[in-house]
């Protein structure tokens, strides 16, 4: 494989703080300000970047946990296709950490929105915060972080299946 398609295919640490931390982080952020109680107003463009990067640290407060599960997820994928739990990691002459690095992205932005997703609903269920808790908002939540996990152990079977390829094909 070229130097240049190595090089593509990695995605940058700024990238990674985009897709695992500042976008799950800014979606709760901004769950939380519509169920806040009261009207909820689009927010000035300085409020906006606050709540941003609030999102952001929300994000990076999170991420250890995350991490751990993303890595169980993918190790579990792993042993289910190859009977081997760092198949992905074992692969250096394919360099997956560059090549699969998207999808490990992927699925820890997944991983993040599932367990913001619960930090959403058990806000919505705790009396002292008085977010907007109804019925749907509930049922809402709850199906937002099913589907989250469910998408994490797509994108980690995904990564799994394209490490097995990749290393086939060149084989």
């Amino acid at each position: 494989m070229s130097t240049d398609i190595k090089t593509e295919l990695k995605i940058p640490d700024l990238w990674f703080d985009f897709y695992a931390r500042f976008l799950p982080g800014t979606l709760f952020v901004a769950a939380v300000y519509m169920l806040w109680p009261g009207d909820a107003n689009v927010p000035s463009g300085l409020w906006a970047a606050i709540l941003a990067l609030g999102g952001y640290c929300v994000g990076l407060m999170v991420q250890p946990l995350s991490s751990e599960l993303t890595g169980l997820v993918h190790n579990l994928i792993a042993w289910l296709v190859t009977r081997d739990k760092y198949y992905v990691l074992k692969q250096e002459h394919l360099d997956p950490l560059r090549i699969l690095s998207k999808m490990h992205g992927e699925a820890t932005f997944f991983v993040q929105c599932f367990f913001l997703g619960i930090a959403l609903l058990i806000l919505q269920k705790t009396p002292s915060f008085q977010l907007e808790s109804t019925g749907k908002t509930v049922i809402a939540t709850f199906i937002f972080f099913i589907f989250a996990l469910a998408m994490a152990v797509d994108v980690a079977w995904r990564r799994v299946r394209r490490a097995k390829f990749l290393s086939e094909l060149a084989g």
